[in-house]
């Protein structure tokens, strides 16, 4: 009992923790001497055998869970004086759990549950604060071991696709637009990689208080520093470099106005190809997504075919449509798919191919389709509203497009380009 005062874990702590003036915890005696007398007066003491056994079995299975899972794990910090084979704790882990089920199913179910809940609540109130705590290394290793065998496994990146966006910031960048499109990208299941480029990481803003921010957002963010003078070429570095990890970003996004000027841009925007990495390119100085009232995803024609398969294969319409259904789902606006057509006889074409792409891609029901006969510059200017523009970005990279998109529209414009490891067909 004063062993669990110690580390705070159950009420009245402070006073369990007490120790009389030779050092015996006499208040945590007391306690335990007072349960041990109320549990005399049961008289019938065959009524806590089972619950006795069963809290000693919790105990066993568990200790030889850990030992399984370190020995297992083949962890260097894992040196017992006594090794034994890997079957004997697996052996311990499932006779325990047997024996308890066999004296008691529903009593062995609450014991374990109430073990889950109990660590469950301990770890949410953050008393676990021991700087020796192996948990997350415990967890470190799993994963790596979950790679290695996953590494090994056919794989089908489209199928198991989230979003992980790694976002360049720089010295005194104003970097709020940036962050809240990040987070409304990644969020609730996906990371944010942070790659803070300058010559002085003192400089504000700092990394540190960036990924706090992002963190209590719930989105699971890290990020690094480089310190480096040539900044475009720093972050090609990195998006050549971050190829290699295993949980690598496949979504760079970048602004207008990050401080790149057009000829940065455009190598970034290049490298990032070359990698297989989505791009995501977002205009400056625009308002928040809250204020704005729905979401145009603008889809080239695909005359003569009207096929969405082959539009995938030859545009940007996977990595267009899935940030429309994430900012849909974080904000709760409306998608509206728009195409344009040449002739009044395009238009049921247009139509259909429009509803293949709700039916396939499986958009929110609501999803409103327009087509608008005239050429796309007109048709911007039709809808140039506040909302939120998801349109392709042009390849080769064309500065002028998109500055004058956004010059005519006063809402957000996104630009995409599919790395081509996406399918919203998925």
């Amino acid at each position: 009992l004063h062993a669990l005062a110690e580390n705070k874990t159950i009420p009245a702590s402070n006073w369990l923790n007490q120790r009389a003036a030779n050092g015996e915890p006499r208040n945590a005696v007391i306690v335990t001497g007072i349960i041990a007398l109320i549990t005399l007066t049961l008289r019938d003491l065959n009524v806590l055998a089972p619950l006795i056994t069963i809290c000693f079995l919790t105990t066993y299975a568990f200790i030889n869970l850990v030992v399984l899972i370190e020995q297992g794990l083949g962890l260097v910090s894992f040196r017992p004086s006594l090794r034994l084979p890997l079957w004997l704790p697996f052996l311990g882990t499932v006779g325990s759990f047997f024996a308890m089920l066999v004296i008691n199913p529903s009593l062995s179910i609450a014991a374990i549950l109430t073990l889950f809940i109990v660590y469950s609540v301990l770890t949410n109130r953050k008393t676990f604060d021991n700087p020796g705590d192996v948990r997350g290394n415990l967890f470190v290793a799993m994963a790596q071991w979950a790679a290695r065998i996953a590494t090994d496994l056919p794989q089908s990146e489209a199928r198991a696709w989230l979003p992980h966006p790694v976002s360049p910031i720089l010295d005194n960048q104003k970097c709020r637009n940036a962050l809240e499109l990040a987070i409304d990208i990644a969020s609730p299941r996906g990371s944010i990689k942070l790659l803070r480029l300058g010559q002085d990481p003192e400089i504000e803003p700092k990394l540190p208080v960036l990924l706090e921010e992002i963190r209590q957002q719930q989105v699971f963010c890290t990020g690094t520093s480089i310190q480096i003078e040539n900044r475009s070429g720093g972050l090609i570095a990195a998006i050549q470099a971050l190829q290699g990890a295993f949980f690598r970003p496949n979504i760079l996004s970048l602004g207008t106005d990050d401080g790149f000027n057009r000829e940065e841009l455009a190598a970034i925007i290049a490298a990032a190809r070359e990698a297989k990495m989505g791009v995501i390119l977002r205009g400056s100085q625009q308002p928040e997504i809250d204020f704005l009232g729905g979401i145009n995803v603008w889809i080239r024609p695909q005359k003569p075919s009207w096929d969405i398969e082959i539009a995938q294969k030859e545009g940007n319409v996977d990595l267009a449509l899935l940030l429309a259904i994430r900012l849909s789902a974080c904000h709760n606006m409306q998608i509206r798919l728009l195409t344009t057509t040449s002739t009044p006889d395009e238009r049921p074409l247009a139509k259909r191919y429009l509803q293949s792409i709700v039916e396939g891609g499986r958009l929110p029901k609501g999803t409103l389709l327009e087509t608008f006969e005239g050429s796309f510059e007109q048709a911007m200017q039709s809808y140039a509203t506040t909302n939120v523009q998801i349109l392709g970005l042009p390849s080769p990279f064309h500065y002028e497009f998109v500055q004058g998109i956004i010059n005519k529209t006063t809402g957000i414009c996104l630009f995409v380009r599919s790395s081509g490891m996406e399918s919203v067909l998925e």
